[in-house]
């Protein structure tokens, strides 16, 4: 009987619960979707990272390629002169705090802060079309309530930044016709 629990403990589907959450979330951006393709082509640049964390500018990347992705909105392309738009950005705070701390003075509930700036640019131009600094948090902890790992707190923390990103280069998004 123990084994048949521990099979369907609530911790070994969570990843799959939230992955399946956050699609279900995502909707089509009306906003730039009746728009032609040509007009809303973006290059997505590598982030950089400032931190001390590795690998996390990678991650984030990647997390934000799947949601734009996702969104229909703009529409990545590989090639950098085939775009209309480049965005750029920089991963310039990830911080790991521990809170709560047991008996033995190690914690076990985390705080994730993450800080980025973006710049999206028209590229034939070079001019800015924005530039700003967007932060997302979350916790999570190793032995308390839903227990997850900080892989998995990533991801929403990924999710979350990735979506405040989408929101500010879709609203600001300039109306006005590509340049000649």
């Amino acid at each position: 009987m123990d084994s048949v629990c521990a099979l369907f403990r609530p911790s070994r589907f969570l990843p799959l619960m939230l992955l399946l959450l956050s699609v279900a979330c995502i909707t089509e951006d009306r906003r730039l979707s009746g728009l032609p393709v040509e007009q809303r082509t973006l290059f997505l640049q590598n982030f950089g990272n400032s931190t001390f964390e590795g690998d996390l500018q990678m991650e984030l990347t990647e997390s934000l390629r799947t949601y734009i992705h996702m969104r229909r909105g703009y529409v990545l392309v590989e090639d950098r002169d085939a775009a209309r738009f480049i965005l750029f950005g920089d991963v310039i705070l990830y911080r790991r705090e521990g809170h709560l701390f047991d008996n033995e003075l190690n914690p076990t509930r985390y705080d994730l802060n993450m800080v980025v700036r973006v710049r999206l640019i028209e590229r034939q131009t070079g001019l800015t079309v924005t530039s700003f600094e967007e932060d997302a948090r979350t916790q999570y902890s190793t032995q308390e309530g839903l227990v997850e790992d900080e892989v998995t707190a990533r991801r929403r923390l990924y999710s979350s930044i990735c979506r405040k990103i989408y929101n500010r280069i879709s609203q600001e998004y300039p109306q006005q016709s590509p340049s000649p």
